[in-house]
C-alpha cells in the first residue's frame, strides 16, 4: 500500500519482543521520497491511553477537535513517539485519515525529546530555511537530523 508522511493507518503493530502482532493504529513518519521508492515505512504507534499525553514525547489527537475528525481516530488517542517501528508496507491493512498541518507546531516538538535531541522548532514566519532545513523538518520526526549529522554508525 502508498503511504504518506502524516497518514494515520490501521496496521499489524509488532510487540516489541517479536513475539507477534496486534492490529492497532498508526502515524506515518517516514519522509514521503522514501516512502515512495522503498518497501519499508518508519510508523509511530497511536494508543488510546491518555494518561501520559502532556509528556513531552506524546502527541494528543482528541476526536472532538477537526484535526481529531480528520485523523479518522474513534476515539482520544495519543501519537506515542517512543514506540517507532520499520516495517513493510504490506503490513499496512487500511489509511484511516490523516494529522493535519494544523497539529505540527506541537507534533514536530514531540519525538525529539525522546531521541534526546532537544526540541526541532519549524522555522519562524522572519527566518528563510534553506531546502535541507526545510528537509529535515517533519511532521513529527527529524529523521535526518538524527541519521546525518556526521556521526560513525
Amino acid at each position: 500500500m502508498n503511504v504518506q508522511r502524516g497518514d494515520v493507518v490501521l496496521l499489524d503493530y509488532p510487540y516489541a519482543s517479536g513475539g507477534g502482532a496486534k492490529v492497532r493504529p498508526a502515524l506515518v513518519v517516514q519522509n514521503d521520497r522514501d516512502n515512495q521508492r522503498l518497501t519499508n515505512t518508519i510508523v509511530v504507534q497511536n494508543t488510546s491511553v491518555t494518561r501520559r499525553a502532556l509528556e513531552p514525547t506524546q502527541l494528543l489527537v482528541e476526536v472532538s477537535t477537526l484535526e481529531g475528525q480528520l485523523s479518522g481516530l474513534r476515539q482520544d488517542s495519543v501519537v506515542n513517539c517512543v514506540n517507532i517501528v520499520t516495517l513493510e508496507k504490506s503490513k499496512v491493512l487500511r489509511r484511516l485519515g490523516t494529522l493535519p498541518d494544523s497539529l505540527l507546531p506541537a507534533g514536530q516538538r514531540v519525538p525529539a525529546g525522546g531521541f534526546g535531541l532537544g526540541a526541532v522548532e519549524p522555522p519562524g514566519d522572519d527566518v528563510r530555511a534553506s531546502a535541507e532545513d526545510q528537509a529535515r523538518t517533519y511532521k513529527g520526526l527529524d529523521c535526518a537530523a538524527a541519521e546525518g549529522d556526521g556521526a560513525a554508525g
